[in-house]
């Protein structure tokens, strides 16, 4: 979202798609894919097929440039193991826009 954020159309879209939470820290609540992202959503082989071509899609859509693109790989920070974080240990996120 930061690099689409970075080019005025880009930036409307980032608008509908982020979050933020009760500490501040702005969340996209889909990927790049427009699926929600949940830990369980979160799989590598969600990754490979459908959030990177995505990813890859919008960037070149509006115009924008991840210099770091490269360097990011499905395997980074999810796993198709993953296990789904109870309710009850969910945070609530608050919105920032009406």
């Amino acid at each position: 979202m930061e690099f689409l954020g970075e080019t005025p159309e880009g930036g409307m879209l980032v608008e509908k798609l982020v979050i933020l939470a009760r500490n501040g820290q702005a969340y996209a609540f889909v990927g790049p894919d427009l699926d929600s992202v949940t830990q369980a959503t979160c799989t590598t082989t969600r990754c490979e097929e459908s959030c990177t071509p995505a990813y890859e899609r919008n960037l070149d859509h509006f115009g924008a440039v991840d210099p770091l693109e490269d360097e990011v790989t499905c395997t980074d920070q999810c796993s198709d193991d993953a296990k789904p974080i109870p309710a009850s240990e969910h945070r609530s996120l608050v919105s920032s826009r009406a």
